[in-house]
């Protein structure tokens, strides 16, 4: 007798009912009328900058490839200049251009890697360049000279081994962490208004880092530029801060008149550390081996909590109507045997609260109306010398004996709040 297996009719229910449940969950059996649309990106939308190549870009006469529309394009490996022509040429208004890591690289006879159109509309606006090397082409790395719009900007390129300038742009340009070495015509030239973020110049043949006026530059550095020249010049109304300076074949660092310079280390020029226009601020800087002066302010300036050392004529040379207050000086005669620590050559400063040791003079004075209040002066050949018609009081501070313990001493041989000592 066959056996037979009994399904308890609570299970049939759960089945049938599981069932229908899958059924509804997946959707109608006929789908609905119509073409199926894809839910794929096409490849603009995966990529929707565009290629530079000669399709997409073609060149001219002048460039081997041109960009004469607005848009966002890359390069998609490393390019060759040619002959006679710059690498890329803009000539449209709106463009970013990633170099995306890769090098654009010149050769013998090319112009420029990266230039504005001899034949575009006047300054086009909103040029960006991001993000790779532009490397040994005969002219500049980068010529933006034509281009004069706040917009711009340039962030991450290396220019290196160009026959000109390695970046040249015009007015209102921002460089973050752009860096050029050893191009011959000089590292980083921009126009008025610029601004330079964390950016390098280095063994370039002229000038590191040149700045029109109304520039802002930060966090910098410039060393071991050849020939005569500056590592950083600007022109006035400037903003230098927390930049450095190593090694430079001219001036350190040269700024037009009412600039600020703030936390800038400056060793080693063969001119002055440090040379500043009319009505300019220096403070919080090191400035030290410079061969003639490591600070050399011109009228109306404030030098301030500075440290100035090593120099091989003097410490800090100012005009008149300046005030010079809080630094510390010591040893600014390497070269001469009366150099002095700080030198006015004219009327009207003010000179306090400075430390100044170690030189030929202290302090110089070689006009008179100037006053001197607080100076503390010991172990150059001698501390103090000024001409007739100064303001001040100078004291020979009186030693005490050895001190151990809480108390002891003796009054230093003034009570006078402006007396300036030597011991």
């Amino acid at each position: 007798m066959a056996c037979t297996t009994f399904v308890p009719l609570a299970c049939v229910g759960l089945f049938l009912g599981g069932l229908a449940a899958l059924i509804v969950a997946a959707g109608p059996l006929n789908p609905p009328a119509g073409a199926v649309a894809s839910t794929y990106k096409t490849l603009t939308e995966v990529e929707p900058r565009i290629a530079i190549n000669a399709t997409n870009t073609p060149g001219t006469a002048s460039a081997t490839f041109r960009i004469n529309a607005p848009g966002s394009y890359y390069l998609t490996g490393n390019t060759a200049g040619a002959f006679n022509k710059h690498g890329i040429e803009v000539s449209a208004d709106n463009v970013t251009i990633d170099l995306c890591g890769f090098n654009l690289s010149g050769g013998g006879g090319t112009s420029d890697g990266i230039a504005t159109s001899s034949g575009s509309s006047a300054n086009p606006a909103n040029v960006v360049i991001l993000n790779g090397t532009v490397s040994g082409w005969a002219g500049d790395g980068i010529d933006l000279s034509t281009v004069f719009s706040p917009s711009c900007r340039i962030q991450g390129v290396h220019a290196t081994g160009n026959g000109g300038v390695g970046i040249k742009t015009g007015n209102g340009y921002m460089l973050e962490r752009c860096s050029a070495r050893v191009n011959g015509g000089g590292g980083i030239n921009v126009g008025n208004q610029g601004i330079l973020k964390l950016c390098e110049t280095l063994s370039n043949s002229t000038a590191g880092t040149v700045a029109g006026q109304g520039s802002n530059i930060s966090d910098c550095f410039s060393g071991f530029n050849l020939g005569a020249v500056d590592a950083m010049r600007t022109g006035g109304l400037c903003t230098v801060t927390n930049c450095t300076i190593n090694s430079s074949q001219g001036n350190g660092l040269v700024t037009g008149s009412v600039s600020t310079i703030t936390g800038c280390t400056i060793n080693g020029a063969n001119l002055a550390g440090i040379t500043a226009g009319n009505g300019s601020t220096i403070s919080h800087c090191s400035v030290n081996f410079a061969q003639t002066f490591n600070i050399i302010a011109a009228t109306g300036c404030t030098v301030s909590d500075c440290t100035v050392q090593f120099a091989n004529q003097g410490g800090i040379q100012v005009s008149q109507q300046c005030v010079v207050r809080n630094n510390l000086c010591s040893q600014n005669a390497n070269g001469s045997g009366t150099g002095p620590n700080i030198l006015a050559t004219g009327a009207d400063n003010r000179i306090e609260g400075n430390n100044c040791t170690s030189a030929g003079r202290g302090i110089k004075v070689d006009a008179a109306g100037n006053f001197l209040s607080r100076n503390t002066c010991s172990g150059n050949s001698s501390n103090y010398e000024l001409v007739a018609g100064n303001v001040a009081l100078i004291v020979s501070g009186a030693t005490s004996g050895a001190i151990l313990g809480s108390s002891g001493g003796v009054a230093p041989g003034s009570t006078d709040p402006n007396a300036n000592f030597s011991y």
